[in-house]
């Protein structure tokens, strides 16, 4: 799972049995999801999994909650799409705009449910002038349930604000009737003063933040080629694995085969001159979508977004409303236009599809080409309605187009999230990690406590752990001024007074900032559970042992920088523990670090075995040159006993 938050805290909701103070973590600090899960049942009975769990199993409410997500905005995008006058047999394939893209399956346990509410929120909006106070209380309920019953994000709510106001003005809905302003002018109030209330005590501890209650965001900074694959949908990703982005989700936009070959395949000539196309529909989604890519690509300070609020939205953000304002404009060309169908065009489109491919898949990350060939199939296909009959060509276009890109988005994103059983979130059940996890628990100062690197975000404690590493929605300075007093006053406020996800480190010496939301913090700071009291010796001749077990990992140099990972079979940690490497290279200096290593522990069925990993780094007195350096490496243990460990140079270490 490439981000663990939203399903972690869930977790953490109900192993807390949906209590307002997060009692399983060391930090006990507030539960957001816990005001959702009271709103949800008790005041609009807005049917969350958090609030479905005082009646299902937390598993069978999860499940009813995603299916229910899915379905309603399936039908909620059919009337979508009805309203730009695209008839039902074709709705079910252009579906896949909302649900089968990079956006919505890679943020579906976040942006994703919150995207899900946005077309009722917009139907209600278009059809406003009609029981115009019954909408007016829907919205109010919708929008409240929007904000409070799935990821509480504002720069997601801020775009949904932006999007659907241009999407009136295009529909020339009657935005400046006195009767429907103020309607739905008091309904959005009401539920932001309904969001307030229920999570007025988090809003208030971010609002003194450095990050996100003080961030302000200027314009500028988002690359060319993440916009590109809005009409190339794989252009950054190669079988779910990011080409530009530090992981998936911030890959994911929402993109379609069918943008580009609408504009390839319109006639410009008959569609604007004659009137065919809305012109001014089409001018307010492109003023729209221009305004948005400024803010993406164009250094622009931060007064130039202050009036949409876009100061609180970072540009790398802006993928929901540029996506969507692209949905709007392709498809008022698909059921106004005319479109000019030839051989000529279709070669134009594959060519294009084809080149981007090359110049950033091929050439730029070194993809195969015989797998860019795959994903080239599905444009290729639409060269078959230039083949038939000219009067048949612009419905068999539409007709492939719906099609084909439908097939492509399942193609392309179905198998990301594969159906499931939910069981396992909730009920936990022990496995070789867990069982490892188990014995780490450690005791500070009268509290359990477990302290171990390498697991981001909520992880550990929606598993149930009190853990170090976790999700701070709200930060606990006191717990960190006593944490570290060496530091500065000012450091310590800029390093953690913002939301974040903590996690612990053995690869740092001191607290670090990574990224706006995201510090490290080394272990040592919790607990001893990484020291090493194990000792490490270098020799020049070999040394008897018992039998091969244990296993040198890898080896590498640069330099003088030698390098070494394994295990050996240390149960627990000792100082009679220890290393000794048979070489005749001379090592300047060592450091003999720990590594859990849960897949040995599993293995071997002893969880015992968990800190049996080491990493060795030492400085030579001599450059590596080009041969691989060889060695030997043995273990020593409590029992006295030595053994060889595998892959060790055996002319050194004979038996």
């Amino acid at each position: 799972m490439n981000r663990p938050l939203p399903p972690a805290l869930t977790q953490a909701t109900v192993n807390n049995g949906y209590e307002r103070i997060n009692q399983t973590s060391i930090y006990k600090r507030i539960f957001v999801r816990s005001s959702q899960c009271r709103f949800a049942t008790g005041a609009i009975l807005q049917a969350k999994h958090v609030g479905l769990s005082f009646f299902l199993p937390p598993h069978k409410a999860f499940r009813f909650t995603t299916c229910r997500l899915f379905f309603s905005f399936w039908r909620a995008m059919r009337c979508y799409f009805n309203s730009f006058g695209i008839p039902n047999r074709r709705v079910l394939f252009t579906l896949h705009y909302g649900l089968f893209t990079g956006y919505m399956q890679f943020w579906w346990t976040t942006f994703g449910q919150l995207a899900s509410f946005f077309p009722w929120l917009l139907l209600l909006l278009i059809d406003g002038t009609k029981y115009t106070t019954l909408r007016s209380i829907a919205f109010w309920w919708l929008a409240s349930a929007t904000m409070l019953s799935a990821h509480f994000y504002p720069p997601l709510f801020i775009q949904f604000a932006f999007v659907g106001i241009i999407f009136l003005i295009a529909l020339r809905v009657r935005l400046f009737e006195f009767r429907y302003l103020c309607s739905f002018g008091l309904a959005a109030l009401a539920a932001l003063l309904t969001m307030y209330f229920y999570l007025r005590d988090p809003l208030l501890a971010m609002q003194t933040t450095i990050y996100p209650g003080q961030r302000i965001s200027s314009g500028g900074g988002e690359p060319l080629r993440m916009t590109l694959s809005q009409f190339f949908p794989l252009l950054n990703i190669q079988d779910f694995r990011p080409s530009i982005r530090p992981n998936i989700p911030e890959s994911g936009v929402i993109g379609s085969l069918f943008f580009l070959p609408l504009l390839v395949f319109l006639n410009y000539r008959h569609s604007l001159s004659k009137e065919r196309v809305p012109i001014g529909t089409i001018a307010v989604f492109a003023v729209g979508l221009l305004a948005v890519y400024l803010w993406m690509f164009v250094d622009l300070p931060p007064w130039a977004g202050r009036v949409f609020l876009w100061t609180r939205v970072d540009p790398h953000r802006m993928y929901f409303a540029s996506g969507m304002l692209t949905v709007g404009f392709s498809l008022v060309l698909f059921s106004k236009g005319v479109f000019r169908v030839n051989v000529t065009r279709g070669l134009i489109l594959l060519l294009a599809y084809s080149g981007i491919l090359f110049i950033y898949k091929v050439a730029g990350d070194g993809i195969a080409v015989r797998e860019v060939l795959i994903e080239l199939m599905f444009p290729a296909t639409l060269l078959i309605p230039c083949l038939i009959s000219e009067r048949f060509r612009s419905l068999g276009l539409k007709v492939a187009l719906v099609v084909v890109s439908a097939g492509y988005g399942f193609w392309a994103f179905g198998g990301y999230n594969p159906i499931q059983s939910s069981t396992t979130i909730f009920v936990r059940q022990p496995t070789g990690v867990t069982r490892v996890l188990d014995t780490l628990v450690e005791t500070v100062d009268g509290q359990p406590i477990l302290n171990i690197p390498d697991f981001p975000g909520a992880t550990l404690n929606g598993w149930g752990y009190p853990a170090t590493s976790h999700t701070l929605l709200t930060p606990p300075l006191a717990f960190w001024d006593k944490l570290f007093p060496e530091m500065s006053p000012d450091e310590r406020n800029q390093l953690f007074n913002r939301y974040a996800n903590l996690q612990v480190s053995s690869t740092i010496a001191e607290p670090t900032l990574v990224k706006a939301d995201n510090v490290w913090v080394p272990v040592g700071a919790f607990s001893s559970v990484m020291e090493n009291p194990r000792t490490l010796r270098w020799s020049d001749s070999p040394l008897p042992f018992t039998k091969v077990l244990g296993s040198i990992d890898s080896i590498s140099c640069e330099g003088d920088a030698l390098t070494l990972s394994g295990w050996a079979a240390w149960r627990g940690k000792d100082s009679r523990q220890s290393l000794v490497i048979v070489s005749d290279r001379l090592a300047v200096e060592s450091e003999f670090r720990i590594r859990f290593r849960y897949d040995v522990a599993n293995a071997l069925g002893d969880p015992e075995l968990a800190r049996s990993g080491f990493i060795v780094q030492a400085k030579l007195a001599a450059p590596c040159g080009r041969e691989q350096i060889p060695l030997c490496a043995i273990s020593r243990h409590i029992s006295g006993l030595a053994y060889r460990l595998d892959n060790s140079n055996a002319t050194l270490c004979p038996n």
